[in-house]
């Protein structure tokens, strides 16, 4: 089975049980809030249910004191608590309670007002013929519809209570059950997965060492394997490469001591080749001397071809200026240097941007200026076990600038103006002939370019910038 479909299966029982777990959650709590609603409705109810009761107890008083005191404040508060209690008993859902009440009320008041009416010695009989009886089964009345509002009201807060314990259980069981589901399923999927990775990375390591006779056997069929397969035809065609770098090198190295040797021994010999001829030009033809001053002359034009020879091999005419794209030109360099920067440790980072123009230049040639400049960094960074090499592009108004900047040794810095020198070089003997740089810096100056280098001082590594016309 592919990585892919374990994914997809292990992803999908993870959803499922989510969503259940959602959904069952959303259930209970809608239905835990549509009894709330109604707990808050009873609530205000059950309110509005007291304070009637309590405004129509104070009604009662107020009638007892307008009957034995015959003091009409007590009728003005009579009226203001009736109004009270009208306001209220509006604000009260529809019911047969309230309509009961309401009644009650209504004939209460009506009782009340004869008592308002009478005089003042027939009050207290009207009182306990028409109203007492009334009264006490009013307050009766409310007290049953309290009592039966907050018992409903208590009802529905055990209701929310047992609702939110069992969605709480239910949801902790759930819970409990996608974790370990889930933990399952990692634990096969990464069991699969990390395997085969486990043996792509010691491979990769032993690869990256510099064994590319190694190969790396991967046994599932899945995604891994096929990785395994390609990695493995990468490093063969890797190892391709490498001999050809190697035999570039070799001409490279052979091309810059022909060079060297043709440069050295150029000046001495023109020297001995005018002075040759400026003798023969002097003495007389007869001279016993000419012969052997003709065969002098004759050696040093031979050493001139030869010498010519040589510079021809070691230099590289062929400039063909086409536009080319420098970010492919940086990432096909890299991939030259790409075993001899593993096997270093050391770390590229590129600043590229992908909107970068094409510009017109001998590609080959700028690629080998960027290849000298690399291999140095390697060269620098090597001794310190490693290190970080920064590549930047960058557009400067008409130019383009591409900055190499390692972690290395650096540079000295009364040594800086000189790295472009002829034979100029600060690797150990045998190891550089010191014309790389010179040679960098005579292709960018055919492009009409230049190459600048800084460093700070030993150890704080160096920096060259090659900056090239965009236009």
């Amino acid at each position: 089975m592919s990585i892919k479909i374990r994914l997809f299966i292990a992803f999908g029982v993870l959803v499922s049980l989510v969503l259940s777990i959602s959904v069952m959650f959303v259930s209970y709590t809608q239905q835990s809030k549509t009894l709330l609603d109604k707990s808050l409705a009873i609530s205000e109810t059950l309110t509005l249910w007291r304070e009637i009761n309590l405004s129509f107890e104070r009604q009662t008083k107020s009638i007892s004191y307008f009957i034995i005191l015959n003091d009409s404040t007590e009728k003005d508060k009579f009226i203001e608590q009736t109004e009270t209690i009208q306001s209220k008993i509006k604000k009260i859902p529809e019911g047969p309670d309230k309509t009961d009440i309401n009644s009650r009320y209504l004939l209460y008041l009506k009782a009340c007002n004869e008592i308002f009416s009478a005089q003042r010695e027939k009050r207290f009989g009207v009182y306990e013929n028409s109203i007492l009886s009334d009264e006490k089964n009013l307050q009766e009345k409310l007290v049953i519809v309290i009592d039966n509002h907050y018992t409903l009201l208590s009802n529905y807060e055990e209701t929310v209570k047992t609702i939110s314990k069992r969605n709480l259980i239910i949801s902790a069981s759930f819970g409990a059950v996608a974790i370990f589901v889930g933990i399952l399923l990692g634990v096969i999927t990464f069991t699969s997965i990390w395997n085969p990775l486990k043996a792509l990375i010691e491979g990769t390591k032993v690869i990256g060492e510099g064994n590319l006779d190694y190969r790396i056997t991967v046994t599932p069929t899945n995604e891994m394997g096929k990785l395994a397969e390609s990695f493995n035809k990468m490093v063969d065609n890797l190892r391709k490469l490498q001999l050809q770098i190697v035999q570039m090198d070799r001409m490279s190295s052979i091309g810059q001591l022909a060079g060297g040797v043709a440069h050295e021994i150029n000046n001495p010999l023109t020297g001995v080749l005018g002075q040759a001829q400026l003798l023969l030009e002097k003495l007389p033809k007869d001279d016993p001397s000419v012969s052997h001053l003709q065969r002098i002359e004759q050696a040093a034009q031979r050493c001139r071809k030869i010498v010519r020879a040589l510079l021809d091999f070691a230099r590289e005419k062929n400039y063909v200026f086409q536009p080319a794209n420098i970010e492919m030109l940086i990432i096909e360099t890299l991939n030259f240097c790409e075993t001899e920067m593993r096997s270093s440790n050391i770390e590229v980072i590129k600043n590229v941007p992908k909107n970068l123009p094409n510009i017109k230049i001998s590609a080959s040639h700028v690629q080998q200026v960027f290849l000298n400049i690399v291999s140095n960094s390697i060269h620098a960074m090597a001794p310190r076990g490693g290190g970080r090499l920064i590549i930047t592009a960058a557009l400067d108004k008409n130019n383009l600038m591409v900055s190499f900047k390692d972690s290395g040794i650096g540079i000295k810095k009364e040594n800086v103006g000189h790295v472009f020198d002829p034979f100029f070089t600060t690797k150990d003997i045998g190891k550089g002939t010191g014309l790389g740089l010179t040679v960098s810096y005579g292709i960018i100056q055919k492009h009409n370019g230049s190459i600048v280098a800084r460093s700070e001082g030993e150890g704080k590594g160096a920096e060259f910038i090659v900056i090239l016309p965009a236009v």
